[in-house]
């Protein structure tokens, strides 16, 4: 894996955490506010319907040997 071409494609993608490409004002995408990892308070997402998140989950992929340690 090339880490230069993963940033460049990562930044291409989350240009200023949204998502402008393409632009068109009628697009629902463009009518609704959407932060890229963003999250709320409990309570808050609760009392909006459950629309915005407060809680987030990650996952990775790792391939390595038996002597890889992960940290962090």
């Amino acid at each position: 894996m090339n880490l230069d071409r993963v940033e460049k494609i990562a930044s291409a993608v989350l240009y200023e955490r949204y998502i402008l490409y393409p632009y068109r004002a009628s697009s629902v995408k463009n009518q609704q506010r959407w932060n890229f990892g963003a999250l709320c308070p409990e309570s808050y997402s609760e009392a909006q319907g459950g629309t915005e998140a407060w809680t987030m989950q990650t996952e990775r992929l790792v391939a390595g040997n038996v002597a890889l340690e992960i940290t962090g």
